[in-house]
């Protein structure tokens, strides 16, 4: 059973309990060849995924999470709302580990 936690502040999170950590960041969706989800190993234990707010996250902020080890992912072409966002990310991760 998935365990959510919905945490305010980056400093808050212990980064290294995680095997995976994602930053859903549309900047990376605008990129010429983007990383989409479906490229990483979803197989694992704890994943934490970032999404930033609408309008994007801050530079800062994605400095400092590209620093804790998160990979800038995008789910597609199209840019999501944060809420639409979280829920196609969980449908994508529930998708992956089918099998």
């Amino acid at each position: 059973i998935p365990e959510i936690d919905v945490i305010y502040d980056l400093k808050a999170i212990d980064y290294d309990y995680y095997d995976l950590k994602i930053l859903l960041d549309e900047e990376e969706a605008k990129k010429a060849e983007p990383l989409y989800l479906n490229k990483l190993n979803l197989k694992q234990k704890r994943i934490c995924f970032c999404v930033g707010p609408e309008g994007g996250i801050d530079p800062k902020e994605r400095k400092f999470l590209v620093e804790k080890g998160f990979i800038p992912t995008a789910l597609g072409k199209n840019i999501l709302r944060t809420q639409t966002a979280s829920l196609a990310f969980l449908a994508m991760i529930k998708y992956a580990l089918l099998d």
